[in-house]
């Protein structure tokens, strides 16, 4: 089949098609469809619209709403997601790993990808019936339910053979990407370090820079067992609660940038990323340990308090290197820019709390 381009090449021919190949529409047929954009502004790299469909004949088991995502419409934000392959990642993700992730992710109806072009195609399950995670108002609960999902999924991944056949998932034990990674921040610091970065709270500026010289040695052990499989973004905005019938359970959305780490690292990003400063400090030694006996139930009992407290000052950086690569490509003269500013700095915080310094070489 076809890959469209934009949802006006979705018709109702194709998506009769495509919902038969994915095996969610039998006898019938899509007699019309309707679109409603949604996921437009800062952060999204793809271009996200809600399908209304009706159909024609027997459809008993056929979506009557589903999420259709394509590349962006937006040029530079196309041309980036094509050279990073992140929607033929997320289709292989759905394809490949998704029925059997361990945790629940939307539903998909169809996906496919034309590996020489970058275009892609995903019909997804619409979780509009749940609870979008919300970061501006974040409860200890959802927080919770959160680490208790992120644990049963890297349990379920813990070391697993399964992890070296995934050559197409960014694995933090790859040198090149390595070398990369730690070119591409070291730019970014040099960029920025003698401006913003005396906004840095106190002692992370002098930490940073210190980084970039040791880049490569600090940020390697993330990538050496144990590793498992993280999300690689795991923050509200990407997570939705719904009842099940019989808990709430935690939905993982944008399965883009997948990655084989410790999972002690992501642990780390969603912590200090979703809670304020005063809230991951109160609930943060009970919140490791949360992780902890969720691995434990899963089946892994090799794995101390101490290793994970190791672990997570070191997944801190990841953080870290994140927002100083951000900060180097921020307009700090708008709104946006300045959100980052006064939201992501203060967080930071948590490198000096837990001494993340010291796990740099002198």
């Amino acid at each position: 089949m076809r890959i469209p381009r934009t949802t006006d090449e979705i018709t109702p021919e194709w998506l009769t098609d495509a919902l038969r190949a994915g095996g969610s529409l039998g006898d019938g047929s899509v007699a019309s469809v309707e679109f409603e954009r949604i996921g437009i502004g800062l952060g999204f790299t793809t271009l996200i619209a809600r399908a209304t469909v009706t159909y024609a004949g027997r459809s008993v088991n056929a979506p009557r709403t589903l999420v259709v995502k394509l590349p962006s419409d937006v040029p530079e934000t196309d041309a980036a997601t094509r050279r990073f392959g992140v929607g033929e990642r997320e289709v292989r993700f759905f394809k490949e790993l998704a029925p059997d992730i361990g945790v629940p992710v939307p539903e998909s109806y169809y996906a496919d990808s034309d590996n020489d072009n970058g275009d892609f195609v995903l019909l997804l399950e619409d979780l509009s019936n749940g609870r979008p995670g919300d970061e501006t108002n974040v409860a200890l609960e959802d927080v919770e339910l959160v680490v208790k999902n992120m644990a049963r999924l890297h349990a379920r991944w813990w070391e697993s053979d399964r992890l070296a056949h995934l050559d197409w998932i960014f694995s933090s034990e790859d040198p090149e990407r390595a070398t990369k990674s730690g070119q591409t921040y070291r730019a970014s610091w040099a960029k920025i370090g003698n401006g913003i970065g005396s906004e840095f709270p106190a002692g992370v500026s002098e930490m940073a820079g210190r980084l970039g010289t040791h880049f490569e040695e600090v940020m390697r052990p993330l990538g050496e067992a144990p590793v498992t499989l993280i999300h690689g973004d795991c923050r509200f905005y990407n997570l939705f609660f719904r009842d099940n019938g019989q808990r709430t359970e935690v939905v993982t959305i944008d399965w883009q940038t997948p990655s084989i780490s410790r999972g002690a690292a992501e642990l780390a990003y969603f912590l200090i990323f979703c809670l304020s400063v005063e809230k991951r400090r109160k609930h943060e030694k009970s919140l490791l340990r949360l992780y902890l006996n969720g691995l434990k139930a899963e089946g892994v009992d090799d794995y101390s308090y101490e290793r994970l407290v190791e672990d997570y000052r070191r997944g801190m950086f990841r953080f870290l290197v994140i927002g100083v690569n951000m900060l180097a490509n921020v307009d700090f003269d708008n709104e946006a820019g300045r959100a980052v500013i006064d939201v992501a700095l203060p967080r930071l915080a948590g490198l000096t709390d837990l001494d993340c310094g010291a796990l740099i070489p002198d």
